[in-house]
Order: structure tokens, then C-alpha cells, then sequence
């Protein structure tokens, strides 16, 4: 910290203000732009669509369908399904266990 008041900035020693002054200035200036955003209502969370559990029993259920495990497929795109929020969620996972439905049915 010694140095920094030592230390003259690049327009000379004629201007009198040492590299301390300026980052002290400048520090001052982003906390202030911080506090202005913070006011402002920016600091909303993004928040995604489904759970954490949708999303991992959405994910087993295609890699068991992959398998070739359809049983089990079914029963996490069951699960899958019933925590989902979003309509546009809860539609391809229909569409997804009608297909898996499908593909039991043929196996029978």
C-alpha cells in the first residue's frame, strides 16, 4: 500500500493524484453503480422451468428407453411427468410415455 501513494499516475507529478487516490476513486464509483443496479430490481433469480428431480427422471427414463428397458423407462416417465410444471414439459413427456407405451406393447 506503500508503494501505491509513492507512485504517480501517467500524466505526471503535476496533477497530484497517486495511484491510491485513483483506485480509491474508482472503487467509490463501482460500488456506486452496484448500488444503483442492486435498486433497481435486478437482482431477480433465474429460476428453471422443472425441478431438479423432473429433470433427472426425464433423463433415466431416456437412457433406460435407449436401453432398450422400456418397463423402467416407463416408470420414471412417470414420475418424470408428475412433477413437471410446464405445459410444454408435461406434453412431450405424454408424448414420450405414449411412445415407450407403444414399444411395450409391441414387445408383448
Amino acid at each position: 500500500m506503500h508503494r501505491f501513494r509513492e507512485q504517480t499516475t501517467g500524466r505526471g507529478k503535476q496533477s497530484g493524484k497517486t495511484l491510491w487516490t485513483v483506485f480509491r476513486r474508482n472503487v467509490g464509483f463501482i460500488c456506486i453503480c452496484a448500488a444503483f443496479v442492486l435498486a433497481a430490481g435486478c437482482t431477480k433469480v433465474a429460476v428453471l422451468p422443472e425441478s431438479g428431480e423432473t429433470l433427472s427422471n426425464w433423463t433415466l427414463a431416456r437412457d433406460y428407453q435407449a436401453q432398450g428397458r422400456y418397463e423402467l423407462a416407463r416408470q420414471y416417465y412417470l414420475l418424470a411427468l408428475a412433477g413437471a410444471r410446464t405445459p410444454e414439459s408435461q406434453q412431450t413427456l405424454q408424448r414420450e410415455l405414449n411412445s415407450v407405451d407403444r414399444m411395450i406393447e409391441a414387445m408383448r
